[in-house]
């Protein structure tokens, strides 16, 4: 993916350690190459600490959490999402949606009623339109 296969000059070369036409693997750049060791979650927590302020950061985390399995950071993540991003819609609906996958219904309901007036405010009438659709699914 990251990697290329390239025959070396017979010059000496310091990827191939001065050893003459010899087929080697090598990065890249060192970027991609370190990224390959590290977990999208990882990757977004570093892109995290120098952008702290950016919503779809704190959202693809929330997800990236939900989706190896950790639920309940998630969640948590969500929902501090809905607390500093009050106008981010799709933090509700999403939080929502995980609620009542957990059997959550009540609390579920909340959020997507909150999500609604959100949608409301910012005139997301598709996304109020299916948290409404989702709410009445969990009556």
């Amino acid at each position: 993916m990251f990697w290329t296969l390239l025959e070396q000059s017979p010059m000496s070369c310091p990827f191939c350690f001065g050893r003459k036409r010899q087929i080697k693997l090598i990065r890249l750049n060192c970027w991609k190459a370190s990224a390959m060791h590290r977990s999208r979650r990882e990757q977004l927590q570093e892109m995290l600490a120098s952008e702290p302020d950016d919503s779809f950061l704190h959202y693809a985390l929330a997800l990236e959490l939900a989706k190896e399995g950790d639920r309940a950071a998630g969640l948590e993540r969500l929902s501090e999402m809905n607390v500093r991003f009050p106008d981010h819609v799709p933090a509700y609906f999403r939080r929502g949606q995980l609620l009542a996958e957990g059997h959550e219904n009540e609390a579920a309901r909340t959020v997507l009623t909150q999500g609604i007036l959100a949608a409301n405010r910012t005139a997301d009438d598709h996304a109020a339109a299916e948290m409404r659709e989702l709410f009445e699914s969990l009556l």
